[in-house]
């Protein structure tokens, strides 16, 4: 990129970069401790790996979708607020990176199963395909581009990636992906983000940055309600998960469980 662009543009991607590190480090966090389960599980109970990998995947698709979808829609009132009116054409590259990170997040589970299962040789080899892919759409997309190229190679590559890794641990493990439940997550976050983009269009800066989060919180978690994107089992998985939360907000996040599965 700094090669075929402008140091503006280079500087555009890195706030994009960085932007799509801070979003993505709550389901990197997630993938650690699911990753460490995967790998106890294999000893005690090899037989229901598969399962928890399609649940890790449900739960992922539940935080990526959102923060994704969300962090698209108000790209402009985030960047405008944190860096200045002048880094405005830092706006769609963030907006696409963010959506072309979708991917990257779902395939860890994936991902995760096949090292557990000692099968890196392929992770290895398709990753060399991506890398690849990469750099022959970097060296097509940039001079013409700049970083909107950079993002779009970039994001097609690890579309790339996780659609082989996912294709290849489905068939290799037999696993039967959630895709009624993905597609109606998916369907509930594009209802948020589209709620959230229009009010990022319609309120100055400051009001539609501290707006849009909350505003778009709450009607995703109307709208998983209403779509029933959940399963009952899910209702003490996340109960479990009570004591992360900061002991002053435990009875509100119970009381929202309990309505989410009401």
């Amino acid at each position: 990129l700094q090669r075929y662009s402008t140091f503006a543009q280079v500087g555009f991607y890195g706030i994009a970069f960085s932007l799509s590190g801070v979003l993505m480090s709550l389901p990197n966090s997630f993938a650690s401790a699911c990753g460490a389960t995967l790998m106890v599980q294999r000893g005690r109970d090899p037989e229901s790996m598969n399962g928890m990998v399609v649940t890790w995947l449900r739960f992922a698709a539940l935080l990526v979708f959102p923060l994704t979808l969300g962090m698209a829609a108000l790209s402009g009132p985030a960047i405008r607020l944190i860096y200045g009116v002048k880094f405005s054409p830092a706006i769609p590259v963030i907006a696409l990176m963010s959506v072309l990170n979708i991917p990257r997040a779902l395939m860890v589970p994936a991902q995760q199963l096949l090292v557990v299962l000692e099968k890196q040789g392929f992770i290895v080899r398709w990753m060399m395909v991506s890398a690849t892919v990469t750099v022959v759409l970097d060296r097509l997309l940039i001079p013409r581009y700049a970083s909107m190229g950079a993002t779009w190679g970039n994001g097609i590559a690890q579309c790339v990636a996780a659609a082989g890794i996912w294709v290849y641990a489905a068939h290799g493990e037999r696993l039967r992906l959630p895709w009624s439940a993905l597609v109606r997550m998916a369907i509930c976050a594009l209802a948020m983000a589209t709620v959230c983009y229009w009010l990022s269009r319609r309120l100055p800066t400051v009001p539609a940055a501290l707006i849009g989060v909350p505003v778009g919180a709450v009607l995703y978690a109307t709208l998983l309600r209403t779509f029933r994107s959940f399963r009952p089992e899910d209702q003490p998985r996340l109960m479990r998960l009570e004591t992360q939360v900061p002991l002053a907000l435990r009875p509100f996040y119970a009381r929202s469980v309990q309505w989410l599965f009401a």
